[in-house]
């Protein structure tokens, strides 16, 4: 890349990876809470509950 040395490009690629990493992982569990808990209620009332 231009003006950066392997080291600068490293830093920038990982931090880049770990924040992509534990966005994608707050969502997919935010996704996953909801999910649960249509999932849940749903099968709840089908069950007649």
């Amino acid at each position: 890349m231009l003006g950066l040395n392997k080291r600068h490009l490293f830093t920038m690629v990982f931090i880049e990876l770990l924040i992509l990493g534990a966005t994608t992982v707050t969502i997919g569990l935010g996704f996953g809470i909801v999910f649960d808990k249509l999932i849940y209620a749903f099968l709840l009332k089908l069950m007649g509950l």
